[in-house]
């Protein structure tokens, strides 16, 4: 057996539980001849001795992690008397433990993921608002390099007083703010850019080379999907009646990488005679 501070120690060999072998024991005497044993010893559950000598006990708290059905951030509990772990991995709610941390994980997991039992309604533009920049990187094919959680993040807490940590006292505070006072935009939730995006250069829809109907698209980076960059939905009565070239067609986004993937393909000698025409 593992004992106080570090010790060890076996059963006494005449002890009454010493064929039951339990997992925590109590000793009246230890008697060290060959080894260390203990007599007078007697079955223990280690839980009653912080019931009776909490003053011993030292309490460490790990892991805290967003419970969506408690709507709350729990951590694990672990009690420590003389270097023994008497309880371990017992849930505790971490906001009575350490409120920043408690604040820091529930900003992120019930705010900004939104992962909660049942959506907050007063979220709906903001999920609107992320799930747009999620589809904003499939288009512009930056996945992971748009989206920015840290500063939605940092734009919760500076909205919301610091004490709240927990979806219930959330609801109860915004319950009583004008509306809008948590809405974020599209900017607030991307990583700075160099140059601004234009939206309107990734269409979700194109107009029908006649002119007469449009045709919807569908963006995904996946290089590993057959379905991987842009596809178009066309009607089957439309097919038979459009030119070859449709499917050489680009949104205004990708047009720049086109040509200079183009430009790169070319001959050394056929790029140079391009450089000095333009010159």
């Amino acid at each position: 057996y593992k004992g106080a501070r570090n010790s060890v120690f076996w059963l006494f060999p005449g002890s009454g539980i010493f064929g039951a072998s339990p997992a925590w024991v109590m000793a009246f005497d230890m008697v060290e001849t060959a080894k260390l044993y203990a007599r007078n010893a007697a079955m223990f559950d280690p839980g009653w001795f912080e019931k009776v000598a909490p003053h011993l006990c030292r309490y460490r708290y790990s892991n805290p992690h967003w419970k969506k059905n408690q709507g709350a951030v729990y951590g694990d509990e672990r009690v420590i008397a003389f270097g023994l772990p008497v309880v371990d991995k017992r849930p505790v709610h971490y906001g009575r433990i350490d409120r920043a941390v408690a604040r820091e994980v529930f900003l992120l997991e019930a705010l900004v993921n939104q992962n909660t039992r049942v959506p907050i309604p007063c979220l709906a533009n903001n999920r609107e608002a992320l799930q747009l920049a999620e589809r904003l990187e499939h288009k512009m094919r930056r996945l992971g390099g748009l989206v920015y959680p840290e500063a939605v993040v940092a734009f919760y807490e500076d909205k919301l007083p610091a004490s709240i940590c927990t979806q219930k006292d959330f609801e109860k505070w915004v319950v009583d703010q004008p509306d809008g006072t948590i809405d974020f935009t599209l900017d607030d939730c991307l990583l700075p850019q160099v140059e601004p995006i234009r939206i309107e250069d990734y269409p979700d829809s194109i107009s029908a080379p006649d002119g007469e109907g449009e045709f919807s698209l569908s963006y995904l980076h996946c290089p590993a999907d057959p379905a991987d960059g842009i596809s178009m939905t066309i009607p089957l009565e439309e097919l038979s009646h459009l030119p070859d070239w449709i499917g050489e067609w680009m949104v205004p986004g990708w047009l720049g990488e086109k040509v200079s993937s183009l430009l790169r393909s070319l001959r050394k000698d056929d790029a140079s005679v391009e450089s000095r025409s333009r010159g």
